[in-house]
């Protein structure tokens, strides 16, 4: 899956992580699913590297409402990690 569809696919359930009290920490997807919740970006990127190693892309997102994200980390292999406010 490539990184706008795991994005689409975060945007997708956003507002029901938000819901579930997740707000402000940061989840890992790969393939569209949740791996885990972590409390910062480097955590998530940490283990994302170590269960997908530069093989595989993966997502990170801080979960919060869409009109206060600051910024989007992406990665794919063989890149170094991506942020865009």
């Amino acid at each position: 899956m490539d990184i706008g569809a795991q994005q689409k696919a975060f945007d997708s359930i956003r507002d029901r992580l938000i819901e579930e009290g997740h707000e402000g920490e940061f989840v890992l997807m790969q393939d569209g699913q949740i791996v885990d919740f972590f409390p910062g970006a480097g955590e998530a990127y940490a283990k994302g590297l170590d269960l997908y190693g530069l093989e595989r892309p993966f997502l990170i997102a801080r979960v919060e409402p869409l009109e206060r994200r600051v910024s989007i980390m992406h990665w794919t292999p063989g890149q170094p990690l991506v942020s865009r406010a």
